[in-house]
């Protein structure tokens, strides 16, 4: 009976060895997987770092810009009330007399 079953024991052993090698050669490929996961995962921490950079230098952007518009409807607004004034004094003093002014001075 122990050699039937030493038998049978060696022809199972014999019947699983290229189960076990696919087994073996599966486990490779699963930790081989693992480690390409791995660096997968330090890329994707790597842009995440980057995206928030690029995130914080748009808000920056933005900032700037709304403080550019901002400036840009103060100048405009300067420059009309300059306008207005230019205009006012034109009256008061005539046509004429503000175009003499402005041939003098283009003369020095």
């Amino acid at each position: 009976m122990d050699e039937t079953r030493k038998m049978l024991e060696e022809v199972l052993k014999e019947q699983l060895k290229p189960v076990n090698e696919r087994l073996e050669n599966i486990g490779k490929q699963v930790k081989a997987i693992d480690g390409r996961l791995e660096n997968v995962e330090k890329q994707i921490k790597a842009t995440d770092g980057r995206l928030e950079n690029v995130e914080k230098q748009v808000k920056a952007i933005e900032e700037q810009t709304a403080d550019l518009v901002k400036f840009r409807e103060e100048v405009k607004s300067s420059l009309n009330e300059i306008n207005e004034n230019q205009k006012s004094l034109c009256e008061m003093y005539g046509e004429h007399e503000v175009a003499l002014r402005n041939l003098r001075r283009r003369i020095v």
